[in-house]
């Protein structure tokens, strides 16, 4: 008999573990949290964690980005394992609003948070809700990722805009187009990366509008874009390469 109370007890306690455990798991926790000094134009950071899985179902995690708050000069990134997503505070969540991607039952899979200030000392924050499409409503999570930056550096390129240019797509993956061009003469166009280096050029005599160039063979990370013509500096834009 008492074999059998063990039993029954532990059955029960496997029964309340089971309902009451967490069917979408964030570790090592929902927070990340990081503050440093700056140094150099190319300082960054990442924080990694994992979503898990804790259900025996093939489902989506979703998540949505709630908000973000930072510099204006400030790029923050989120990554699931399919995507990597960038957001500053000009440019809005856009696309950004709703992602998912598949996973499997008792699943482990990889999360990254990172910031790259570019010389701005300042703080940022991102929020994004998620859960599993196998269980929206009990499987709600939010994830908080906090950075601070104090100190300052001096950045390899200055920007400067001009209102008459259009650069895009921002962030850029294979193709970046510059309208409004026409009307200038011997342009320049340059792609300088974080250090200043000198990553793609093109010279075009007389542009006729819009001029595209390839990026596709760029690393992912941030550049400055600059337009010169005739000796003139018209333009230098901070961009995004996704991978």
């Amino acid at each position: 008999m008492k074999h059998l109370h063990t039993l029954l007890v532990a059955i029960a306690l496997l029964g309340f573990g089971s309902a009451f455990s967490q069917k979408l798991e964030i570790t090592p926790g929902d927070t990340f949290t990081y503050s440093g000094t700056l140094v150099n134009a190319n300082d960054s950071h990442e924080q990694t964690g994992y979503f898990i899985n804790n259900t025996a179902d093939t489902t989506r995690i979703y998540w949505k980005c709630i908000s973000a708050t930072m510099d204006s000069l400030w790029q923050m990134s989120f990554c699931d394992p399919q995507n990597c997503y960038y957001y500053n505070v000009g440019q809005g969540l856009g696309n950004y609003g709703l992602n998912h991607f598949n996973v499997l039952p008792h699943g482990s899979y990889l999360l990254r948070f990172g910031v790259s200030p570019t010389c701005s000392a300042d703080s940022g924050k991102l929020l994004i809700q998620t859960w599993l499409g196998s269980d929206s409503a009990g499987s709600v999570q939010f994830l908080h990722y906090s950075a601070s930056y104090t100190g300052s550096c001096v950045s390899a390129v200055q920007s400067v805009t001009a209102p008459q240019f259009v650069v895009y797509p921002n962030p850029v993956n294979s193709v970046l187009t510059i309208d409004g061009l026409n009307g200038f003469k011997n342009v320049k166009l340059t792609v300088y990366d974080i250090l200043g280096n000198v990553a793609v050029e093109k010279y075009v005599e007389q542009p006729a509008g819009a001029t595209s160039f390839n990026t596709g063979s760029l690393q992912a990370g941030v550049y400055f874009v600059t337009i010169d013509s005739e000796g003139s500096r018209l333009l230098t834009k901070r961009i995004q390469k996704l991978d």
